[in-house]
């Protein structure tokens, strides 16, 4: 899900391929923002690709 943010998928795209309410994908990537203690997105994928947490391929 995040992955899918990350690539640039908007809320309401990820919401619509995984079939799920776009609040909780909304939701979803708050909480990541909050683990990784960043509040962006740029920010958000740049901590998770150096933690390993995930690539960009």
């Amino acid at each position: 899900m995040f992955g899918l943010v990350a690539k640039g998928f908007s809320f309401l795209e990820v919401a619509e391929l995984l079939h799920l309410a776009k609040h909780m994908i909304r939701t979803h990537v708050r909480r990541r923002y909050e683990k990784l203690e960043v509040s962006s997105k740029g920010a958000a994928v740049d901590e998770a690709v150096n933690l390993g947490i995930m690539s960009m391929d």
